[in-house]
């Protein structure tokens, strides 16, 4: 039964299965290990013995490399719980790569295997190959991933990131496991310079030559609604909702919705916005009890979410209830669609204004 971390759901296995006690227990701590060339590898484990078993068992070891040697501390046992240790000689034979070996236990009757990956590095490693962005880029997503040429013998890399080609003025470091990096922490219209250095358990290698690329300008535009202000009728429980049309074909990098809404009962009201891909982002809903009026910019980066205080109740810049970060990767092309419900009667209102804070990365124009 598996549990998710700071979660309450279980996935349970679907078949029956049984564990079953073994005569023979070759009790290792790990099965993967790592040694350096031309350096010997010594492993140790246990020798363990179950159900009365008493026979002598013989080690050996299965698959070895060509050159390579295994000399076990005592290549005959019969005693549970006796420490072995295996020496493993002629590292320097090898080409850089993994290599599985049995370490098989025999005895009269009985027959134990287990197999072992050997990781072989060594320190000669190569410059790291950037590929992407090409060097020089222009016009390059602050949300750019780094990549580079994967390396035979390295088992991280070291990325570095900075303003300046001595790299004197340090924006990022970062240890990655793979041979691709997206920076966290990158500004529009702004030249970088990047370099990666290899490493493994072995040691490290220099970082190779950089490449720099320079990300593309942040623009910004605050577009109105043009049919505000709508009365929110106090009859029966109507839903009115406002538009605002963009005509380029960009993608935003960030999305603030500004809003004046007068109403009593804000607990009536469910207040969405709706991209033209279809995708709806909800603001507010049934918030704030008996707490009247909104005038207020819902923005996901904001310090706060709304508390419901003052007058009007949700003021200032607040954060809300969904995330307008699910509009990224659509187009702002087309209808942009405000909704507000209002789901009790005998308590209508008027949406005076509302109106679109949208930046993309690069210029606002036609498509």
């Amino acid at each position: 039964m598996v549990k998710a971390s700071n979660n309450i759901f279980f996935s349970v296995n679907q078949a029956d299965f049984t564990i079953a006690e073994s005569e023979v227990v070759l009790n290792f701590d790990n099965l993967n290990y790592e040694v350096c060339k031309p350096d010997d590898l010594v492993v140790s484990f246990n020798y363990e013995s179950y159900l009365g078993f008493t026979e002598e068992s013989t080690l050996s070891v299965e698959s070895l490399p060509i050159g390579v040697s295994a000399v076990f501390s005592q290549d005959t046992v019969s005693v549970s719980n006796t420490p072995i240790d295996i020496t493993f000689s002629g590292t320097n034979n090898l080409a850089i790569g993994s290599y599985s070996v049995d370490v098989v236990a025999t005895s009269a009757t009985i027959t134990k295997s287990l197999t072992l990956q050997l990781n072989v590095y060594d320190t000669n490693f190569s410059e790291i190959v950037l590929t992407a962005p090409a060097d020089g880029s222009l016009d390059v997503s602050k949300d750019v991933v780094l990549e580079w040429e994967p390396d035979l013998i390295s088992t991280s890399y070291e990325v570095e990131i900075a303003t300046d080609a001595g790299f004197s003025n340090l924006v990022e470091s970062k240890l990655v496991n793979t041979n691709s990096y997206q920076p966290d922490s990158l500004l529009n219209e702004t030249q970088y310079f990047w370099r990666v250095k290899p490493l493994n358990s072995c040691g490290e290698g220099t970082f190779g030559t950089p490449f720099s690329f320079t990300t593309i300008q942040f623009n910004c535009i605050t577009k109105a609604s043009n049919n505000v202000p709508i009365n929110i009728s106090p009859i029966g429980t109507p839903t009115i909702s406002s538009v605002i049309l963009f005509y380029q074909d960009l993608n935003p990098a960030d999305i603030n919705v500004n809003l004046d809404i007068e109403h009593t009962y804000l607990s009536d009201l469910v207040i969405s916005l709706t991209s033209p891909a279809g995708t709806t982002v909800v603001l507010v809903s049934s918030a704030c009890g008996n707490n009247s009026d909104i005038n207020a910019i819902f923005d996901d980066e904001a310090a706060n979410a709304f508390t419901c205080s003052g007058s009007p109740a949700i003021s200032g810049t607040v954060r809300p209830i969904g995330t307008l970060s699910s509009f990224y990767g659509e187009s702002i092309l087309g209808e942009w669609v405000l909704e507000i419900q209002d789901n009790a009667a005998s308590d209508g209102g008027r949406l005076n204004n509302f109106s679109l804070e949208v930046c993309v990365e690069g210029d606002f124009r036609p498509r």
